[in-house]
């Protein structure tokens, strides 16, 4: 990235925030990050918060960015996107957090403006450590995925997938954070029954978790190959495995997959 771009974030809720704090992390100056929410004192505390510009006029802030970020609620977009359409240049590109809002209903709203990235991150984008995936409209060129794409890199593992499997993303990275975080609250609870501390299970749980995360990354293993090499032949690994299949865990999680990406369907669906 050359020049910095001007990014206007309209919305820098919990997941907004996540991305400005991965937009910061980028290597973006703060003044070139303008962050407008829906109430001026809003707008101050998450400037303050992500260290970000406070806009002054949604009319201004649009017509100088180079980017805008939708960071607001997809029940908001038929309300503010024809305001931003009014100021908009037809380069600009609009990048959307926004669930089960299609680049179509986005283009609609607009006014027909072409320039528009769908995307979908997941919150660890936070800590630097996400999944976004980005799904580009016809008309936006393979640079200016590029661009909006380096954004993310730094907090984040981006994929770029085409917009019809957004639904499958759902279930993979979008949802799955809270699937960890439910298996996590299991282990820990079944430590404390197990005479841990409920301090000293957590410790281990997570660190655990994490741990496991990185082993895939750096040694480029499959979860299957991993789990053999700790899985001795009548061990304890084995008989907890087995135990996790007798319950229908595997199944479980399948199903937690599924029902997240037809809930997105049904959005999407209206």
């Amino acid at each position: 990235m050359t020049k910095q771009p001007t990014i206007f974030m309209l919305g820098a809720g919990s997941m907004g925030g996540a991305v400005a704090t991965a937009i910061r992390r980028s290597g973006i100056d703060a003044q070139n990050v303008h962050v407008m929410n829906s109430r001026p004192e809003s707008t101050e505390r998450a400037a303050k918060e992500y260290d970000l510009t406070p806009a002054d006029s949604l009319e201004d802030a649009v017509r100088e960015a180079d980017i805008i970020i939708l960071g607001i609620k997809p029940y908001q977009l038929a309300a503010q996107l024809p305001k931003l359409a009014e100021h908009l240049s037809a380069d600009t590109l609009v990048v959307s957090l926004a669930a089960g809002a299609t680049i179509d209903t986005l283009r609609e709203h607009l006014g027909g403006h072409e320039k528009i990235i769908r995307t979908m991150p997941n919150t660890p984008v936070a800590v630097g450590s996400g999944v976004v995936a980005v799904m580009p409209a016809d008309a936006v060129t393979d640079e200016e995925t590029a661009t909006v794409e380096e954004l993310f890199a730094a907090s984040a593992d981006v994929v770029r997938v085409p917009e019809d499997k957004v639904h499958q993303v759902i279930g993979a990275a979008g949802s799955a954070p809270a699937f960890m975080f439910y298996v996590a609250e299991a282990m820990i609870d079944e430590g404390v029954m197990q005479g841990l501390t409920r301090d000293q299970a957590a410790e281990m749980v997570i660190a655990t978790m994490a741990g496991s995360a990185k082993l895939l990354q750096e040694q480029g293993l499959s979860p299957a190959e991993a789990r053999y090499r700790v899985s001795s032949p009548g061990g304890t690994t084995v008989r907890g495995v087995a135990a996790l299949e007798e319950a229908g865990v595997r199944v479980g999680l399948a199903k937690a997959m599924r029902a997240a990406a037809d809930w997105s369907r049904h959005m999407e669906e209206g």
